[in-house]
């Protein structure tokens, strides 16, 4: 019955999964593009004024554009609902008499073991990279004593660095690069902590896979912009985990996230039409589409902040407000949703290994942009059962090493 009283923290809320699954879906896209779509527009930010004059000169290019752009939604829903998540299972777990200092292991164990998941992750690039595992991990590191402060101290917090994060950037000298050599990030504290950039090693690593032995590695996701968005993700399920019914929840969580995301995207077009500060140095320079959604997601602008977390809530916000009372469990988002790590690991190695068997790694991927969508599918079909009986597995084993992932 709906109106019991139940503590929401208590139970898995549908909404969430949901939109965690629905943002598996257009990673999957981005992914498959990534290492399938030989037209892919690999530039997000800073792009070059020729690349963009011809994504209208060719008609066909702005779908390539708009097929990157809309997968921006990922990481910032992966972050923040991971700091929802994060909260709620804090709350689970101190009302059932866990102590501080267990829920502080485990979040070193599941922040550390995704720092190194990352790292694995890289052996299948040219050079290591650090992306969103490792900002989500460092993030959760930094909770084990953020978590500890009040709930509205961090969401302050969180919208002080989303607003003046570009100017205190500037201030100590740091700027985003796209790897200019008169650019580049040597300093190992900007790179992990602050902008994108090009990392200096003190030695050389040896050869891994198929890549090359390295000096350097390549922040994409240094975690304090990051962490900004987990905090709020935080405040938010602190705030689902003391409403107290399912109804509850729905009615008023629809009500706080469509609101946040009227103000959010409002922030994001006040910021594109003044065009000054808010972009990380990138000029909108016209009113065309494309130069208006053209957002700096390395690192996230206050533009990015507010147009994807914009759109993530209003998207949310639905979520709760059409969840029905029987929830069908089995569901395509629900399924990829509540098993979203073990998701990502296998979506990557499975389109790797047919990379290999395909193309060896050699020449241009084989696919174009309709061939990507529809490897997105097939992806996805093959995906769904290996998820479901993952799901299955862990949820017989609940206190077994799966819960980690």
């Amino acid at each position: 019955m709906l109106g019991a009283m139940t503590t929401p923290a208590h139970q898995r809320l549908a909404a969430l999964d949901w939109m965690r699954g629905l943002v598996m879906v257009f990673m999957t896209l981005d992914h498959v593009s990534a290492i399938f779509n030989r037209n892919r527009l690999q530039e997000d930010a800073f792009v070059d004024e020729s690349v963009m004059a011809s994504l209208f000169v060719d008609p066909g290019n702005p779908l390539h554009f708009l097929t990157r752009w809309v997968t921006h939604l990922c990481a910032p829903t992966f972050v923040f609902l991971a700091g929802t998540a994060l909260a709620l299972s804090v709350a689970r777990r101190l009302e059932r008499g866990d102590s501080n200092g267990s829920i502080d292991r485990h979040l070193s164990v599941r922040g550390g073991l995704l720092i190194l998941l990352e790292v694995w992750m890289s052996l299948g690039s040219m050079f290591p990279v650090l992306q969103v595992l490792y900002a989500i991990g460092a993030s959760l590191l930094c909770m084990i004593l953020l978590r500890r402060l009040p709930t509205w101290t961090l969401v302050g917090a969180a919208l002080v660095w989303m607003g003046a994060g570009e100017w205190f950037t500037a201030a100590i000298g740091l700027k985003p690069t796209m790897g200019q050599e008169d650019s580049v990030v040597t300093s190992l504290w900007g790179g992990l902590v602050f902008v994108k950039g090009f990392v200096d090693l003190p030695f050389t690593l040896p050869d891994m896979l198929w890549m090359e032995g390295r000096d350097f590695f390549l922040a994409m996701y240094p975690f304090l912009p990051w962490l900004a968005i987990m905090m709020l993700g935080w405040a938010f399920g602190n705030w689902l985990s003391v409403w107290r019914t399912q109804e509850d929840v729905a009615q008023s969580a629809a009500r706080l996230l469509a609101i946040a995301g009227t103000l959010a995207l409002s922030i994001f077009v006040a910021q594109r039409l003044l065009d000054g500060y808010g972009n990380f140095w990138l000029p909108r320079g016209d009113d065309t589409l494309l130069r208006w959604l053209q957002v700096s997601k390395y690192p996230p602008s206050l533009a990015f902040y507010g147009l994807e977390l914009g759109i993530m809530a209003l998207l949310l916000s639905c979520f709760f407000r059409f969840q029905p009372s029987e929830i069908k469990s089995n569901g395509p988002l629900m399924v990829f949703g509540q098993v979203a790590l073990f998701f990502f690991l296998v979506h990557i190695h499975l389109m790797m290994l047919v990379r290999l068997v395909t193309t060896g790694f050699e020449g241009a991927p084989p696919l174009g942009l309709g061939g990507t969508w529809l490897g997105t599918l097939l992806a996805l079909v093959v995906l769904y059962p290996i998820c479901r009986a993952y799901r299955s597995l862990k949820q017989a084993h609940p206190r077994s090493l799966l819960r980690f992932f």
